[in-house]
């Protein structure tokens, strides 16, 4: 990809990288960190361009509610300079907060909780068109009720299992039933503007404060619980995890049965997470399968539903 970054880069600029630095995650855009003669930038590709259209309609949206998210500075989907669709954005400085939270105070990680609740709260006063599901730049693909979203992530898991085998049928029943028993929960719960990728990566920790979202090209009309279920998925069973889990939820007022919820979002989002294990969605993924980490997932499952049937 060095020489569309060069191309991009020059035309923009008119200069050439000095560095370009591939990141490493997330699993749709190509991502690098871009260092030029007197600052540095962001170049995100996708052939598909409605991955990064997302962006160029919810950084708005954020800024208008005073959330610190990068700036597009240029964008191309005419495929004239090279065969992608680009962004060039500012970057937002720090590192994702997967990468430092162990790192963090336990005040730190309440401050940055705080942050994050923030955020829940005021994206969750913007309207939605009563739909539910995941919207880049196009809703054309939401549905009629939240439990319709959840049977989508359930057949999204049986299709990557049907490929891999990783999740095995045992798990993959466990999560039809789990989500048969909480049908009247989802069948119930009201269309809400949620950002819901807050967890190991976007979130951005400098000096460890919170320094602002990246990856804004998604957003969610569904359930307010779903996001803290990633939060609390990420780093369960660690002593950072739970007090900053335990700050969200506390910062956010739930109550013990929508406690309960985010548990169950917990391990539906693990369950999840693990059937993707094998399968290649950009470059940062492979279809290479690491037991260790098939095993490392299943343990921690395992420990939710411990906690769920307590």
């Amino acid at each position: 990809m060095n020489n569309e970054i060069e191309l991009v880069i020059q035309k923009h600029f008119n200069e050439l990288p000095k560095e370009v630095v591939r990141m490493t995650t997330g699993i749709c855009n190509e991502v690098y960190l871009v260092k030029l003669k007197d600052k540095s930038v962001i170049v995100r590709m996708n052939e598909l361009d409605r991955f990064l259209k997302g962006s160029s309609k919810n950084i708005p949206t954020f800024k208008s509610k005073g959330i610190k998210v990068p700036d597009i500075l240029f964008e191309d989907y005419s495929k004239q300079t090279i065969p992608f669709g680009y962004q060039i954005m500012s970057v937002i400085e720090g590192e994702d907060l997967g990468a430092v939270i162990h790192t963090l105070t336990p005040e730190q990680m309440k401050t940055i909780a705080q942050e994050i609740s923030n955020i829940l709260i005021k994206l969750s006063d913007l309207p939605t068109n009563g739909k539910f599901g995941w919207i880049d730049d196009s809703d054309s693909k939401l549905v009629d009720s939240w439990s319709d979203v959840m049977l989508r992530m359930y057949h999204d898991m049986v299709d990557r299992n049907d490929k891999t085998n990783v999740v095995g049928k045992e798990l993959i029943d466990f999560a039809s039933n789990l989500i048969s028993k909480h049908k009247n929960y989802f069948d119930k719960v009201p269309s809400k503007y949620v950002y819901d990728d807050l967890s190991g990566k976007n979130v951005m920790i400098k000096n460890g404060k919170f320094s602002g979202l990246v990856d804004l090209d998604q957003i969610m009309y569904g359930d307010l619980l779903e996001p803290v279920g990633r939060i609390k998925a990420s780093w369960y069973g660690t002593k950072y995890g739970k007090i900053y889990t335990d700050a969200v939820m506390e910062y956010l007022g739930l109550s013990k049965e929508q406690q309960e919820m985010v548990t169950v979002y917990a391990l539906l989002n693990r369950i999840s997470w693990l059937s993707e294990i094998g399968i290649q969605f950009n470059q940062n993924t492979s279809t290479n399968i690491d037991p260790k980490r098939v095993s490392d997932g299943k343990n921690v499952i395992g420990l939710i539903r411990q906690e769920l049937a307590s």
